[in-house]
């Protein structure tokens, strides 16, 4: 694992591509199945992604908008995750992949969704997200279509969980 170096730090602004040779400590538990102590993920600041990922009003797509990781109570059956879709036409998320920060995988099915299809501009709460699990200590959530491309991914960090409130994972700025 790779703690950030100086030139990486010094370039937040974004004037080198360090998409290309650094990813974020749960990119690779993600990918790789290995589960990091939380220092690992303190020290990978560069990828925190504290800030939420930013649309604008004619960004089209399919967007993983929010999620309840901390309710009040019990998280077990009361955490939940909202899809937002922004295609400007009925989909169907039927056989669509959530993916947590381990590896944890759900496939998208009506009775997780309690509906068939979304409207456009219509977000789609997902209620029954088990195997799935968010994280109250900063997790990460892939989707993934029916085909199995890449869709949409989001990351959150344990400042912005609240009990009982929804960690906004857009900004519509």
């Amino acid at each position: 694992v790779m703690y950030q170096d100086a030139a990486f730090l010094e370039d937040l602004g974004g004037v080198v591509d360090h998409q290309r040779y650094q990813v974020s400590v749960s990119k690779i538990e993600q990918l790789t199945g290995l589960v990091f102590p939380p220092v690992y993920h303190e020290a990978n600041v560069g990828f925190s992604n504290s800030v939420p990922q930013q649309i604008s009003d004619g960004d089209e797509g399919i967007f993983i908008a929010a999620a309840m990781v901390n309710p009040i109570g019990k998280d077990r059956g009361n955490e939940w995750i909202s899809i937002l879709n922004r295609t400007g036409k009925t989909m169907s998320f039927i056989g669509w992949r959530l993916i947590d920060q381990k590896g944890r995988e759900l496939v998208l099915s009506s009775s997780s969704l309690g509906v068939e299809e979304s409207e456009p501009g219509v977000t789609m709460i997902v209620q029954s997200i088990s195997p799935i699990r968010l994280v109250n200590t900063g997790g990460s959530l892939t989707l993934f279509n029916e085909a199995g491309e890449y869709v949409d991914d989001v990351s959150y960090t344990k400042d912005q969980v609240r009990e009982g409130v929804a960690v906004d994972l857009l900004d519509r700025s």
